[in-house]
């Protein structure tokens, strides 16, 4: 657990200097069953209202897109603490084994969201882990 805890510190820290993806290499005698793909979206401050409304449905329509995407969750940020660093839009994905988040990534309808959606964004958190 001190190992999972300092590998978190060190993401955070690491994703104040900007965008970065953090993927966990498990062992492969860990029993796995879903693969959590965590996704944070941070807006350009000059980004029209329209296209963010239209990156966000393209965003939500993913998971009726990509048949390996087993279950999607998103939301907007409401903390209220101003911790978030500008990423106020997010989405936790998950996948029934990595093959399966392999499939996404490369999926034409995926590769055409990030296409479409990058002009708009500021920065993007990525970070990928098996549930413990």
């Amino acid at each position: 657990m001190k190992v999972l805890r300092a590998f978190l510190f060190i993401a955070l820290l690491a994703s104040i200097t900007g965008c970065i993806t953090v993927t966990a290499t498990i062992p492969a005698h860990h029993d796995h069953h879903e693969l959590r793909h965590i996704v944070l979206i941070r807006f350009q401050s000059d980004a029209p209202a329209a296209e963010i409304d239209r990156v966000l449905r393209e965003f939500r329509g993913l998971e009726d897109k990509i048949d390996e995407v087993a279950h999607f969750e998103y939301g907007v940020d409401v903390s209220g603490r101003g911790l978030n660093q500008g990423f106020e839009r997010g989405g936790v994905f998950t996948f029934h084994s990595q093959d399966d988040l392999d499939t996404y990534r490369a999926h034409p309808a995926h590769v055409d969201f990030v296409d479409n959606a990058m002009p708009y964004v500021d920065g993007i958190f990525v970070f990928d882990y098996y549930p413990e």
